[in-house]
């Protein structure tokens, strides 16, 4: 017997969370560590030995993202129970903020995008930027991912990381990714 878990719970709360690390400065940035030159580690008695080296491996934010977000969507997953709507939303949400992140966190995003968009089919409409009816208008500034009405807009910001980032390998990622197509 497989045990199933709901994570719904959890996904809304990283997509709400997504909108705020689009603003940390220092997203790609290693988080300091307390050991230095002064301290020792609780194994060491002599005042003068020197600090043994910390066994915890450190993350930047963006790697925690990316790793959080490959568990909610895993990419080789036979088991296909993310809804579309919650797929559009995570893809919107993160292209809408790779528009702020540093070179190397935009070509994490997109790649991330590029999954979503070989495992859900339904979300290429989304690489449409030509006019289409929906129903309602999409929500970003809500951080609900089911009330956003994602399908309601397009994938903008590919054509505007495309054409204008200053990274040009940024500029061929999303061009790539903004012609992408099933074939």
């Amino acid at each position: 017997e497989a045990i199933t878990i709901d994570l719904s719970d959890f996904s809304d709360h990283l997509y709400a969370m997504i909108f705020e690390l689009a603003l940390s400065p220092d997203i790609e940035d290693l988080p300091k560590t307390r050991l230095n030159s002064n301290t020792m580690s609780p194994t060491q008695t002599k005042p003068g030995a020197r600090p043994t080296p910390s066994k915890v491996e450190t993350k930047s934010l963006a790697d925690l993202l990316f790793r959080t977000l490959y568990l909610v969507f895993p990419p080789r997953s036979p088991v296909h129970n993310v809804p579309p709507w919650r797929t559009a939303a995570f893809a919107k949400r993160v292209l809408t903020c790779s528009l702020h992140w540093p070179s190397p966190t935009v070509l994490r995003a997109l790649e991330f995008v590029e999954v979503l968009l070989v495992k859900e089919p339904r979300i290429e409409g989304l690489l449409s930027t030509e006019d289409k009816a929906a129903d309602g208008v999409y929500r970003g500034d809500l951080d609900d991912p089911q009330l956003c009405n994602a399908f309601a807009t397009n994938f903008w910001e590919l054509r505007m990381l495309a054409s204008s980032h200053c990274d040009e390998g940024v500029r061929k990622a999303a061009k790539r990714l903004a012609n992408y197509s099933r074939a």
